[in-house]
């Protein structure tokens, strides 16, 4: 399907923090090697994960077959290209059914236990020192990604900013691709405006604001309870307003403008 991943490429760039012309190390390479199709009759490695590495880049280079995992087996490499932290390349399940499937986990820094693990988040207070200023992990998460990588190198940075600093990930992201209004003065906004500064955070970031909802990382509104929109407003799948043939608002359905619920009749008297 889209969601299973053939080969999955382990970047030794942004682990090290330089462009890939000039870092030193290699990249590492996991795939399973299925026996069927176009792989049937392989000989080596056959129903396996197999761990492979070579120079970074995507030009035609060698490579090198490093580890062949089976289920419950699992490949590290320690100081992960000088960062103090291992990567670990583990095989939860390799599934026997049709179709053949491996599980899957790349892992860099400890692997948490099911009794000890937590969400990889940021430090919301702590700061760090940059030249003369003192910056947040929210400043730094919105940097380019060449000082990202130069910063997380002092330890007291990373240590602050594990996620930013790429030492863990979890699934709570802000949506990079939604503008929302604020209030009727500041209008139209993004998570990276809210994230700049704590008072916004302050502010915005409350179960009556939209902001709330999508910028769940900035927010820290990831928890099952804060899945979707408030309550008060419909759950269902938004029905598709020309699917009769006609065009009219739903004067039933509210949106929020800045923290104030609006709907559509409000809309046409504006």
């Amino acid at each position: 399907t889209a969601q299973d991943k053939i080969i999955v490429r382990i970047r030794q760039d942004l682990a090290c923090g330089i462009a890939e012309a000039t870092c030193d190390g290699d990249d590492y390479y996991v795939h399973f090697n299925r026996n069927v199709g176009f792989n049937a009759g392989t000989l080596k490695g056959t129903n396996q994960v197999l761990v492979s590495t070579r120079s970074s880049g995507l030009d035609y280079k060698p490579s090198w077959l490093v580890s062949r995992l089976n289920g419950g087996e699992q490949f590290t490499v320690p100081d992960f290209h000088g960062r103090g932290v291992d990567l670990t390349i583990s095989v939860t399940t390799i599934d026997s059914g049709t179709p053949r499937r491996a599980s899957v986990t790349v892992q860099i820094g400890d692997i948490p236990s099911a009794n000890d693990w937590k969400s990889c988040d940021d430090d919301d207070v702590g700061i760090f020192s940059h030249g003369e200023t003192q910056k947040s992990c929210d400043w730094l998460r919105f940097r380019a990604p060449e000082l990202i990588n130069s910063l997380c190198r002092d330890s007291s940075v990373s240590a602050l900013c594990t996620e930013t600093c790429g030492l863990c990930t979890d699934d709570c992201e802000d949506d990079t691709d939604a503008v929302f209004q604020m209030d009727n003065k500041i209008g139209s906004k993004d998570c990276r405006w809210v994230a700049a500064q704590q008072t916004r955070k302050d502010l915005y970031c409350h179960a009556d604001h939209v902001a709330f909802y999508y910028c769940r990382e900035t927010c820290d509104s990831c928890d099952e309870k804060y899945d979707s929109f408030p309550s008060s407003a419909p759950s269902e799948t938004l029905p598709d307003p020309l699917a009769d043939g006609s065009c009219k608002d739903d004067d039933f359905w509210p949106f929020y403008y800045g923290k104030t619920k609006r709907d559509c009749v409000w809309l046409r008297r504006q």
